[in-house]
């Protein structure tokens, strides 16, 4: 990438000079500042996207990475075992006998779910008492005997006494029960009305429950009670009809009271574990599959259907990833300038960002699976997916993509927690209180979910809690920020959709939150401590430029730039200005400051070979006046070279190296050119190539 810049060393020519070397640094910084804005979301001159694949070649290299990328994807999220003969459906017929071939111990939620189902049908209904039915009852029974007492005494035929009880009575009753109550003595119809009332008020006190049948059975034992009373029998069927007529059921049914002890008794029923021994029949040959047969080929990992659908995710995952990272982050993907002109070099260098991508994320990811695998705990999700986001953000300078990389993790981590057939919605904290207290128990992608959600939030918030950095005291403050996170996350989701909203009891929820602050604490540790590990390792083994790189780099009090202080002092002082207004002036059109900054300060430093033939660092002598135009506009020409060849002595990334060289440009020296005119006297004897 040329650039028609001049680089003039004369006396009589500094103050030009210095806003060269500013011009040219600004330059710089705005040929980063496209992808500095990709990467940082930094607004700047708008850029027409192209609604296309940028145009990559598909090497070998990349169709390996890409399968081992897949395959370790599909190990993590294929079934626990893998090999299954045949696909099976409820209905169908076993071709062949099948055996388990290891033993294995499983929670059967379908001998569950029939034993939760059976406790619940054992519960009996809850009634409560109906407010007034008794006293209605009772009224309207004295009612009843008020009036025939009244109507027995009347000097009436019996005839109109009937047909006045029939009008006057609120309950029906047989005409021969009115007209014996109406001959009776009023001594006999108080004898009547005692004996009724008993009768009515024992069975009230038992309490009558709404339904035909259980009124049905009061009345009957009523009938079997009044055999005992001291009546004739017409006195006696008349009490007995009229306490039929009058009772009413005082109980009614308490649906809500009900379904609670239903529901408390299927939460008292613990899962139901069976064990399957190796060489164990499964089932005959021509026996139809059911679900118990499944159930138990799912425990053994017989099912193929799984395997397709896992590999099917891996490649979706694997080939998502690289759609993304080439249509949406190419700038990204290769910030190098010559990845504008020259395919090879950006495909090479997209290859090294995705190898690295994977380097940052498999190895964490397998980490997790391990220990969700052979140790259930799941959680460990939520500081390595942080820790890998964060080394992407930092590594690749993007937030956009660490959250991209961190939202399919988090799907990889939660298809991991719904392949544990073993899982309980259960705090380890309060897994052992599940003997002694009520634990609510929810399916597997209860907790999947939460676990997801949690991954991916902490992850957002350590991105962005780094997305300014500028020191390595800022990560402390980001696995701060995961950490709590992790825990204020887990206890509303916990409230919601875990043991948290029904831990009544104090020890399981001292225990629940115990767990989770310690859970917070360690994942605020790891997640800071693993990110600085794994940036330093990622910078060492790849060359990354990061932050803390550029940092280090900064500090002028060591390695070149202290040698240049001392050697080249105007050199030094001429470098700090240029980089404190190169870094301003980056700030203001949207580039990377830092790197601005840090460029300024390297782009001169090879002028250490010979610091007293530029200007800044002369004494009053000007070693130009005894040399030749042409060894001169050499001299200054190789302190570009000379400065590339420190910089890849002391092993400067090759950004920096970028700055020292271009900064120098290939326009004409033209005091130099001059100068040579002048002393060949000739135009045609000088070729100006020698003074560019």
């Amino acid at each position: 990438m040329s650039q028609r810049r001049v680089k003039v060393s004369l006396p009589g020519h500094r103050k030009m000079s210095g806003f060269i070397k500013l011009g040219n640094s600004l330059f710089r910084a705005h040929a980063n500042a496209r992808s500095s804005r990709a990467s940082m979301g930094v607004s700047g001159r708008r850029v027409r996207h192209r609604w296309i694949l940028p145009r990559v070649q598909v090497s070998w290299q990349k169709v390996v990475l890409g399968l081992i990328v897949m395959a370790l994807l599909f190990i993590m999220i294929a079934p626990r075992e893998l090999f299954l003969r045949i696909t099976y459906v409820p209905g169908d017929v076993f071709p062949t006998d099948i055996h388990a071939w290891r033993t294995v111990e499983y929670v059967s939620w379908i001998e569950t779910e029939q034993a939760r189902n059976a406790a619940a049908k054992a519960v009996q209904p809850v009634y409560r008492r109906a407010p007034d039915v008794d006293e209605n009852v009772l009224e309207t029974m004295r009612l009843t005997y008020s009036h025939l007492r009244r109507l027995a005494e009347l000097d009436i035929p019996l005839e109109q006494k009937l047909e006045r009880a029939k009008r006057d009575i609120v309950i029906e009753l047989p005409d021969d029960v009115i007209v014996t109550c109406l001959r009776a003595s009023p001594d006999i119809l108080s004898l009547m009305e005692k004996h009724t009332l008993s009768l009515i008020q024992w069975e009230l006190d038992k309490g009558i429950r709404q339904g035909r049948k259980s009124i049905a059975q009061a009345r009957q034992r009523i009938e079997e009670m009044a055999g005992n009373l001291n009546l004739r029998p017409a006195y006696r069927n008349a009490v007995v009809a009229i306490a039929k007529v009058v009772l009413q059921p005082n109980l009614v049914y308490d649906g809500i009271a009900t379904q609670r002890r239903r529901q408390r008794a299927m939460e008292s029923i613990t899962p139901v574990r069976r064990r399957i021994r190796a060489g164990q029949l499964i089932a005959r040959k021509g026996d139809v599959v059911r679900n118990e047969h499944l159930e138990m080929l799912r425990a053994l990992g017989l099912n193929y259907i799984d395997i397709f659908a896992s590999a099917l995710v891996a490649i979706l995952l694997t080939a998502g990833v690289g759609l993304i990272v080439h249509r949406f982050f190419p700038t990204v993907m290769c910030p190098n300038h010559e990845c504008a002109t020259s395919i090879e070099v950006r495909d090479r260098e997209i290859l090294r960002r995705l190898t690295i991508l994977m380097l940052v994320w498999m190895p964490l990811l397998l980490v997790h699976y391990v220990l969700s695998t052979w140790m259930g705990f799941h959680e460990g999700a939520f500081a390595l997916v942080s820790t890998a986001a964060m080394i992407t953000c930092i590594l690749f300078d993007s937030p956009l993509l660490a959250s991209v990389l961190a939202a399919l993790a988090s799907i990889v981590v939660g298809i991991v927690a719904l392949r544990d057939p073993q899982l309980l919605y259960v705090y380890p904290a309060a897994r052992a209180l599940i003997s002694t207290e009520s634990t609510s128990i929810a399916p597997v992608g209860t907790y999947a979910f939460e676990i997801v959600a949690v991954t991916f939030t902490a992850a957002l918030t350590g991105i962005y809690a780094i997305a300014a950095l500028q020191q390595r005291a800022q990560l402390i403050t980001a696995g701060g920020l995961v950490g709590v996170t992790t825990f204020i996350g887990r206890l509303l989701l916990g409230l919601v959709l875990g043991p948290i909203s029904t831990a009544i009891s104090l020890p399981l929820l001292w225990a629940v939150l115990r767990w989770e602050f310690v859970l917070a604490v360690v994942t605020g540790i790891v997640a800071p401590a693993f990110t600085l590990a794994g940036v330093a390792i990622f910078e060492r083994l790849f060359g990354m430029v990061t932050v803390f790189t550029l940092l280090e780099l900064a500090n002028t009090s060591a390695g070149l730039m202290r040698e240049l202080a001392e050697k080249a002092p105007g050199t030094y002082q001429g470098s700090l200005m240029v980089a404190t207004l190169a870094r301003a002036a980056a700030e203001a059109i949207g580039a990377n400051p830092l790197l601005t900054y840090v460029g300024g300060l390297y782009h001169d430093i090879g002028k250490l070979k010979r610091p007293n033939y530029f200007f800044e660092n002369q004494r009053g002598v000007n070693p130009h006046d005894k040399l030749t135009p042409s060894l001169s506009a050499q001299i200054l020409r190789e302190h570009v070279e000379e400065g590339i060849r420190l910089a890849e002595e002391h092993r400067l990334p090759e950004v920096i190296i970028d700055f020292i060289r271009e900064h120098h440009g290939t326009s004409l020296m033209q005091f130099f050119y001059g100068k040579a005119l002048s002393d060949e006297g000739r135009k045609d004897e000088v070729e100006d190539i020698t003074y560019r």
